[in-house]
């Protein structure tokens, strides 16, 4: 199914008096997505690695500038894997819920 998501613009990354990395929130660009749930399998795979994986997005190869995180559907998840369709010419990222807030603004 269609939807949109926005990727963090490049070059935008603020580092707080700590030393944690965010993202501004007006410093986000929208992208057309295609999305879809994640199987069992892709699940247990994250889990493995204590991730809770929660969606698949594809999207357009020129869009992705291999960002660690998107915003979708109104929250930001982290991309723990993604992989070039060059059939589709779309990458296909997999989302896992965030672990840290603080690692990007939301």
């Amino acid at each position: 199914m269609d939807d949109v998501a926005f990727l963090p613009v490049a070059g935008e990354l603020i580092v707080d008096e700590l030393g944690r990395p965010s993202v501004s929130t007006d410093s986000w660009r929208q992208v057309l997505v295609n999305f879809s749930t994640l199987g069992f399998e892709e699940q247990q795979r994250a889990a493995q690695n204590d991730l809770t994986a929660t969606w698949r997005l594809k999207v357009f190869w020129l869009d992705y500038e291999q960002e660690d995180f998107i915003k979708f559907r109104g929250k930001v998840y982290k991309i723990y894997r993604s992989y070039l369709n060059a059939n589709e010419e779309k990458y296909e990222l997999y989302l896992a819920n965030r672990i840290n807030p603080t690692e990007v603004g939301a």
